[in-house]
């Protein structure tokens, strides 16, 4: 017999397949989508009928009002609806494997994220003692006194160097930095980036000078002759710009952004201010000053602790006297700073003191009180370094 199929059924489904004399191809008819005995009937009379001639196992309808389909055409209705329901459940399974791919995806990243251990405990670590592992492959360590490159070479040292202890540490994530003391009462100030590993990938820490060397730091008016000597030849030798110059000039130092105060008061953005925006303005001192709380103090390693400058009017004084000293072409350059909210610390070298090159690099720390002003800053540099 026949396989048939009630019409009803095969009007839900969308379409139902008949099947033509040979040499004719197969036909497909696709009503409109409906149920019901009703619309079932109208369905039925609307397909076409073969001639009262046609074989025995031909379609038609039997007696009792059901579609009946030649075993070709239903095979051809079964195999349509397997693939249809094939390709439905392909396209679900993708679906289904993108989905979890994309949540295994967020999961991991999510995890090495929550893994990462923050800079600031990193480097509490290394001050600890540490761990030849705490280092990158390509780790790169500087200081006046030395130069390594290296996971080994940079643990070898580390190990070496004096111990030191942690007396303020910023905030940072991804980097951070701290003031120390050594055992022998030296002060300095350290710097780490971290890659993604929170492996230590950079580091660079200034130390004080010596008493004796110790004659004021950049701008200092007891090295007032000097830079009145330097200034004057840089004066000789360049007058006649188009035939001799000895040093390159430099064009007029002018804000970054243009700002007239902080983005926010977190630390990065604050010290960002000063030197980017203060500093390079012709008000620079008032400016500079005016992002220090009252009680701050600003402790310059290349002065005596009695010529440090204390309080916001001995910070605008001190660097009015800095920039009365200095060439015109002096400027202090920001290299990196860590992402620190509450204090940070920030790597630079200065540009425009001798000769136009670039001397001495620096690192300095900065922490910031409630109101989001600078009570607290320490300024590590070495003219050889």
């Amino acid at each position: 017999m026949a396989p048939s199929l009630r019409p009803s059924r095969a009007l839900a489904i969308g379409t139902v397949v008949m099947e033509m004399p040979l040499g004719h191809c197969y036909r497909s008819i696709t009503p409109a989508v409906g149920t019901g005995p009703a619309h079932a009937a109208s369905s039925a009379a609307a397909l076409p009928r073969r001639s009262s001639g046609a074989s025995s196992h031909s379609s038609g309808t039997s007696s009792d009002g059901r579609l009946k389909l030649h075993a070709g055409a239903a095979a051809a209705l079964g195999v349509a609806l397997l693939r249809r329901r094939g390709s439905s459940w392909r396209s679900s399974a993708r679906s289904r494997t993108a989905r979890a791919a994309e949540a295994a995806e967020a999961g991991t990243k999510s995890a090495k994220e929550a893994s990462k251990m923050p800079a600031t405990m990193r480097i509490q670590e290394l001050f600890a003692g540490g761990r030849k592992a705490l280092f990158a492959m390509n780790a790169w360590y500087e200081s006046p006194d030395n130069l390594t490159t290296g996971r080994n070479r940079v643990w070898e040292y580390w190990q070496l160097r004096p111990t030191r202890r942690i007396e303020r540490v910023c905030d940072g994530k991804n980097s951070s930095g701290c003031t120390w003391t050594e055992l022998d009462g030296r002060r300095g100030v350290s710097y780490v980036r971290t890659d993604r590993d929170s492996r230590a990938s950079f580091l660079r820490e200034v130390g004080e000078s010596a008493d004796w060397a110790k004659l004021g730091g950049i701008g200092s008016s007891t090295l007032k002759p000097y830079y009145s000597t330097l200034n004057a030849v840089k004066g000789a030798f360049n007058f006649m710009e188009s035939y001799l110059e000895v040093y390159e000039k430099r064009d007029e130092l002018q804000p970054r952004l243009g700002l007239a105060e902080p983005k926010t008061r977190r630390a990065v953005d604050v010290v960002k201010y000063l030197f980017e925006e203060a500093l390079p303005t012709k008000d620079r001192a008032k400016r500079f000053a005016a992002e220090f709380s009252d009680s701050a103090v600003v402790e310059d390693l290349t002065r005596p602790d009695e010529a440090w400058p204390r309080g916001r009017e001995a910070i605008r004084k001190h660097v009015e006297e800095m920039y009365e000293n200095v060439s015109p072409d002096f400027r202090f350059v920001l290299d990196e700073i860590s992402d620190g909210d509450r204090a940070c610390t920030a790597l630079w070298h200065v540009e425009g003191l001798i000769l136009g090159q670039k001397a001495p690099r620096g690192v300095s720390f900065y922490e910031l009180d409630s109101a989001g002003k600078v009570c607290y800053a320490r300024i590590s540099y070495d003219m050889s370094f």
